[in-house]
């Protein structure tokens, strides 16, 4: 059987002259009323006495009353009361025998004694608090960090992924250059043994050129000096012999190409150039093509990495089955609390209520005048299917919102 309450008692406590109910099981409770009537002041009381010191109202006492009482009866018999001079707690099981605060507290936590807080945290602290009830939190804030970790390593490393894909596709590329660059020194020995083949040519020739001079002078000493014609013309046999030979082996003659070696000498600047170019983008683009592998193992870690988050949630039993919890956020029905109807939120509290501490089946919670009429029903029906006690307060004194209406410090018959 989980705690609520069966009966409290408020006399003289801030704006409550004397209140005394009986509360109904399973039910929503509403004390409703104009403001400054004491319907918070009656919800601060019954506060004051379960939960402690940190919910001591700051002025408690009633400027018009003699004395404060605050009585709670649970429906298992505990009874707990402030009264007398220092307001001291006494608390007593249904045998009479003496217990303490930690017993209220066991029984009725202080969460449920302060929804609204809860109401009014932010998205992370409701998020934390499921988080805490189902036990999963810290191994969840882990997940969530390792999420967020790999994520922003991964946008990072894209970053520098995506310009690295940039620079290799806008390097230049020559389809027509060879693969491999031209060696200049290469093209200039050859260049070199050419000149020289060359250089020995024209030394032949210009050979020939000087005997074929001699032979004209001496075809005119002949005719000149007749007296020296025979040892001339003997002279002048072994000399054309001498030529016919030469001049064969200079018909044969063949002069190296120097155009093309100077040529291929020019081109190899702009033809090196260009290999440069193609080595620099296919070594830019095998490091895009390997930063992009390494993008996409990151991207299969975070994936993994969430898949590892919803694992943990895979065994875990939600206060309500809609209720989930994403990206820090507690979400129900898809919807975070922002998007969640005003009904919606007071069901997420006080299931939440529950399954922080399932011992106790109450709660307090103010603001009701937020619910419409329906949606109150809605809370209602909720107490009722789920073994729930709400008790509440609203600005209103119309008797179909309200259990009960408070006046003056007094409930309004």
């Amino acid at each position: 059987m989980s705690t609520q309450i069966s009966k409290m008692k408020v006399v003289g406590c801030k704006r409550i002259k004397a209140v005394e109910v009986d509360v109904a099981e399973n039910d929503l409770v509403v004390f409703g009323g104009k403001n400054r009537q004491g319907k918070t002041s009656m919800l601060d009381g019954v506060a004051w006495c379960l939960g402690g010191g940190k919910f001591a109202p700051s002025n408690p006492v009633n400027d018009e009353s003699e004395s404060l009482e605050i009585t709670v009866i649970l429906n298992d018999g505990t009874r707990a009361r402030r009264g007398g001079k220092n307001a001291a707690l006494t608390v007593v099981d249904s045998d009479g025998k003496k217990l303490n605060q930690s017993h209220l507290n066991e029984k009725v936590g202080a969460f449920s004694l302060n929804l609204q807080k809860f109401m009014d945290a932010p998205a992370k602290e409701k998020a934390d608090a499921l988080l805490a009830a189902i036990g999963v939190g810290d191994k969840l804030t882990e997940a969530d960090t390792k999420i967020e970790r790999l994520y922003q390593q991964r946008e990072t490393f894209g970053q520098s992924k995506t310009a690295k894909e940039k620079h290799a596709a806008e390097l230049p590329q020559y389809k027509d250059a060879p693969k491999e660059k031209v060696s200049v020194s290469e093209l200039m020995v050859q260049h070199k043994a050419n000149s020289e083949i060359n250089a020995q040519n024209n030394q032949q020739r210009a050979t020939l050129e000087k005997h074929e001079r001699i032979a004209v002078d001496m075809q005119k000493e002949i005719t000149q000096i007749q007296a020296t014609l025979a040892a001339k013309e003997l002279a002048l046999m072994n000399l054309q012999t001498e030529n016919v030979a030469e001049k064969k082996a200079v018909a044969e003659l063949i002069d190296c190409d120097l155009a093309k070696t100077e040529s291929a000498i020019n081109a190899s600047e702009t033809i090196n150039a260009q290999v440069s170019a193609n080595e620099t983008k296919t070594e830019a683009l095998k490091v895009a093509k390997e930063m992009k592998a390494q993008y996409d193992a990151m991207t299969e870690a975070v994936e993994e990495a969430r898949r590892e988050r919803l694992a943990l949630m895979d065994g875990v039993t939600m206060p309500l089955p809609e209720m989930n919890v994403e990206n820090g956020e507690l979400l129900y029905r898809g919807q975070k609390w922002d998007c969640m109807s005003d009904s919606e939120r007071i069901i997420v509290s006080i299931s939440l209520a529950r399954a922080i501490n399932p011992e106790c089946g109450v709660t307090i919670a103010n603001r009701f005048e937020q619910l419409d009429g329906d949606t109150q029903n809605e809370v209602r029906d909720w107490c009722r299917r789920n073994e729930f006690q709400v008790i509440a307060a609203r600005v209103s004194t119309n008797p179909e919102e309200c259990t009960l209406i408070i006046e003056d410090g007094r409930i309004k018959d």
